[in-house]
């Protein structure tokens, strides 16, 4: 786990980099007292389609694949999938972040 001043300084260096980057903090503990950090690029048409046929069969695979290819910084992933509570998680974050934007 990064401590917060190197995940201040990583993002400050992505942001540079990066047009658009989502934070994501995921809890890695009940008492929601402790998370790890992701950043995120903008997701690409490929990376979409390949998450949305994985999803179908193999969901923990889905969340692999799009983590490889968002992932541009923060904490270990692989910590984070390798924990059971923390893969359930981020398999709801990878729900939310592929959904459409709503209409007005």
């Amino acid at each position: 786990m990064k401590t917060k001043k190197e995940l201040e300084d990583i993002k400050a260096e992505l942001d540079l980099k990066f047009d658009k980057i989502t934070t994501v903090r995921i809890p890695s503990n009940d008492s929601r007292t402790e998370f790890r950090t992701l950043f995120l690029k903008k997701l690409d048409k490929l990376t979409l389609d390949a998450v949305q046929k994985l999803s179908a069969t193999n969901s923990q695979k889905a969340v692999e694949v799009f983590f490889k290819n968002t992932l541009i910084g923060g904490d270990d992933i692989s910590e984070i999938l390798s924990d059971f509570d923390m893969s359930r998680t981020a398999e709801s974050v990878v729900v939310e972040l592929i959904s459409f934007r709503r209409a007005e």
